[in-house]
Order: structure tokens, then sequence, then C-alpha cells
């Protein structure tokens, strides 16, 4: 399957005769411009008339499939670096137009969902899957092709920034030398660009042109950094480095509206493997995308909850794979019509995972997960600290979530003191334990005691330093809006082989 079951995009269940869509890239690649058709001509005009036509509604091949009109400039007017086969056989990259893939095909509808309906889009992927190429592609899409807009490209760090930036300045330069679109640049700056050209009028100069621009603002000093300004396009690189996003996102909100109208789109994504300082705060928006006005879907372990876009690794995913268990070893996990072979793609990841469990180096299978993740959770595992804080963490939090019958083990209730002041265990389904992190504000935070295995005795009593404990205190006493919970776990350590051990027993996590 190609895309299915995605609400925001229309369905196709093999994609077919794709390679007309970028038949303006393979004209270029052997001719070096776009067409032969002699310049200031008729034809020549409605030939570029046609082609920004594409640009801007899309194209519809010969077997009914259309692609948005930013996928069509993407695919004929952006050249990345991508990966390419030599004539020896060598695989190597090398500066080419993109490749059509099943990928791009979901994302760029979603943009176009987003735009048409004033709605956002925030995203967690893999590595090496062109968010950063898509994004500059959008940005500069509208440079040419809407005047007075504006769009603009931010992170925490200008590095991140910076990167995707100059993507978009490589493919302005790229439709400024080869395409009838071509705009002055006036400033023409690293770090802002504005559609523009000096002239006199009536022995005064004045500026003329499209006036759209393209600006580039870092957010590391500051959150308000872009605060009074306006963009049809906001994008957040790299959230999962931002630690301050949550509030960047707030005040940068009206940049994208006019009153209750939404006026532009903030594309907010981050990729695996860059999980650091804004993890906590890029899951929380992740994890609750109607707050920040984001397109929805399913949690595939739970349809109850919504969750932002998960880009996974199995689709995409470039060269043939290496599992030689596999049914598809040494095949395409792509083919030529921009199909992913996911279950290609799956047994190359686990074949990389089983790599990675071998040797001394505890971080290899952690850092194989992050870098190609299978899903949301996975994505958001962290090398310092820790949202999620390792594979086996991971792996067992999916086992609990899964299974009913390991939630059923849990029992809530509290302890009282009892008749001859003995303390008693009593069961009380209708208190709530807190089992979703981080706390939302408008949850609940009481909490409630929870055991899973009730003490082991031995004759009358418990066998000494059977049981350890160990408590996480709150950050401050009395604080009503505080989100910090204490938490106060028992751990059952190894006493008969035949019985349960190492594994925790009882927990009280909460706030009263």
């Amino acid at each position: 399957m190609a895309s299915i079951g995605n609400p925001y995009v229309p369905e196709v269940e093999l994609f077919t005769n794709t390679k007309e869509f970028t038949y303006l890239a393979d004209f270029f690649r052997a001719n070096q411009c776009y067409t032969n058709i002699p310049a200031n001509t008729i034809q020549y005009k409605e030939f570029w008339k046609d082609v920004k036509d594409k640009c801007i509604n899309g194209m519809t091949n010969s077997a009914g499939i259309k692609i948005t009109g930013i996928h069509f400039f993407y695919l004929n007017f952006c050249p990345i670096e991508r990966q390419y086969t030599d004539s020896r056989g060598r695989i190597s990259k090398a500066m080419d137009f993109p490749r059509f893939v099943d990928l791009d095909y979901d994302y760029f509808w979603m943009v176009d969902y987003c735009r048409m309906n004033g709605k956002n889009l925030e995203g967690v992927k893999g590595r090496r899957q062109g968010w950063s190429y898509r994004a500059a592609a959008i940005c500069f899409h509208e440079f040419y092709f809407y005047p007075d807009s504006r769009s603009i490209i931010g992170a925490f760090l200008g590095t991140y920034a910076e990167q995707t930036m100059a993507f978009g300045l490589n493919y302005s330069n790229h439709v400024n030398s080869y395409t009838e679109f071509r705009k002055n640049r006036a400033p023409d700056l690293a770090h802002y660009v504005m559609a523009r050209y000096q002239a006199t009028v009536d022995g005064v100069k004045v500026w003329k042109g499209y006036r759209s621009s393209v600006e580039m603002i870092t957010f590391k000093d500051k959150a308000t950094a872009a605060v009074g300004k306006s963009a049809s396009w906001f994008i957040l690189d790299e959230a999962g480095v931002f630690p301050n996003i949550i509030n960047t996102y707030g005040y940068s909100e009206p940049l994208i509206k006019d009153g209750s109208s939404w006026t532009g789109s903030a594309i907010i994504f981050g990729s695996s493997g860059d999980m650091e300082a804004g993890c906590q705060y890029f899951f929380e928006m992740f994890t609750n995308p109607r707050k920040y006005n984001c397109l929805e879907f399913d949690d595939p372990e739970n349809p109850q909850i919504k969750i932002g876009y998960f880009s996974t690794a199995v689709r995409g995913r470039w060269g043939t794979c290496q599992n030689p268990n596999s049914k598809w070893y040494k095949q395409p996990m792509v083919d030529e019509d921009g199909n992913s072979n996911q279950e290609a793609a799956f047994d190359d990841i686990m074949w990389l995972r089983e790599l990675a469990k071998g040797g001394n180096d505890h971080k290899a299978l952690h850092n194989t997960i992050t870098q190609f993740p299978l899903n949301y959770r996975e994505a958001f595992l962290r090398n310092k600290g820790a949202l999620f804080a390792s594979p086996e963490m991971l792996e067992w939090l999916g086992k609990v979530e899964t299974t009913p019958s390991l939630r059923g083990q849990a029992q809530r209730g509290k302890l009282v003191y009892a008749e001859d002041n003995k303390l008693e265990w009593r069961i009380d389904e209708t208190l709530e334990q807190i089992v979703d992190f981080p706390v939302k504000a408008e949850n609940k935070k009481e909490g409630c005691i929870v055991i899973w295995e009730h003490p082991e005795k031995v004759g009358d009593g418990v066998p000494a330093h059977l049981y350890v404990s160990g408590c996480d205190p709150y950050d401050q006493d009395k604080a009503d809006s505080s989100t910090s919970l204490g938490s106060f776990f028992v751990y059952k350590r190894f006493y008969q082989a035949n019985k349960t051990h190492d594994i925790i027993v009882a927990e009280y996590t909460g706030r009263p």
C-alpha cells in the first residue's frame, strides 16, 4: 500500500506513472534548461504559464494521481543532495532533483490541507527524511508565487535554521538562473531575502516587485523573537532541542492569525536522535495536537488518544534490504514509482538492531533505534536524561500499555489503621492512578497507592532485606500550580528462584 489511512491525504493504493511528475527535471538533466522553445515567442510564454499553473494548482498524471503545486515545484525546481548509483555500481551522493516517493506525497498533501483549512502540522520523524529540504521548498514556493507573503524559518539553535535557509537560497539561485519566475532579491542576505527591485519614478527611487520575503529567526535568547511579525508559513525546526518551544509558539501564534482567522500555518518538527533539552516540551505539544491547532492522528496503540504526525522509518527508506534472513534480501525498499516496501524496510531495520545488540557498545542499540524509529515513542528516546531513557524501558512500556492483563494486576487503594491499630490495605477503585506523563495542567495530580504484588511472607514475617524503597520528593512543598510530582517505589529483590524477583511491587506517584 502506498498512501492509505491518512485522513488528510487523497488515498492511493499503488503509485504508477510517477515519472510524469518529474518531466521538467528530466528535461533539465539532459539539456541544462527547461525548454528548447525560443524565448519571447507565444509558445514560450504559454509553456511557462502552464508550468506556473502546475506549481500553484498541482498536476494530475495519466493514472489519475494528483500531486500538489508545492510538490510539483519541489520535484522539478529544488535540487537536493540525494543518493545515486554510478555506472560502476558505487553508491554516492550528489546534487540532483528529488525522486518521487510516497512519503513526500503524504507530506505535501497534509501541508496543503493545513494551509487551506487554517491548521498546523507537527511531526516527529527519523533521520534523513528530508523535512528541512521540504520546509525550505514551502517557504520559497511562497516567495515566488504569492506577492506580499512572508515566511519565517525558525529554530532554537542558529545552525538548524541556517541550514534550512541555505537549502532555500540554493533553490532560489536555481530558479533565478533557469526559469521565468526569477525575482530580484533586495536585501539578499543569508538570513533575510525580499523579492523587490529599485526603480526611479519621476526622479524618485522607489521599491517595486513582489515584496514577498523569507526570514530566518533563532529563538535561543528569547521566545518573543518573532513578536510583531506576520507569516504565511512559520517553520520551527528541530523541536526536540527547543526547551522554550511552547512559549515560542505561544508568543508567535499571532503571526499566523488575524483575529480568529488563521492567515498562515505553522510546521513544527523534530528528528529522533536529536531529542535533548526540549524533548519533554515537544512531547507535550505532540500528544496534545488540538491544543496547538495541529492535525490530529490516532495513537496506533490507543485510538482514544490523539497525537501529531509520526513519520515512520519504514517509509522512504532508500537502498536495498540487507537482512539475509528476509525474503526481500537485496531488493529495493522503494520501487521506481516511489512506493515504499515497508516489509523490506522493517526487515532491514530489525537486522540493524540485531547487529547493534552485539559487542560492548551499550549505546549502539539506542542509537540505531533513535535513528530509524518504528513508533513515536522510539522517536522520543533521549541520550541525556530521559523521557524514555532506554530501549529496554521502552519495550516494557509498550508491553504494559498493550497487555490488559498486566495493567489489571495493579490494585488501587489506600492504607488505613484498623482495629488494634494495625495497618490494613483497602482497595478503592474510585481512586485514579497517574499513568500519563508529563502531567497536563487540567488533570488530577493527587494520585494513589498502587500495589502489583503484596508482601511475600515466610511464617508470620517478611524476609529481612527483601524489599527496598526509594523516594523522589517534591521540588516545592507548596505550589498549587506545580506539576512536580513525588514518587515512592517499592522494589522486590531476589529471594528464591521460584519466586518473583527484581520487580517493582508498589508505588505512589502524585501531589496531594
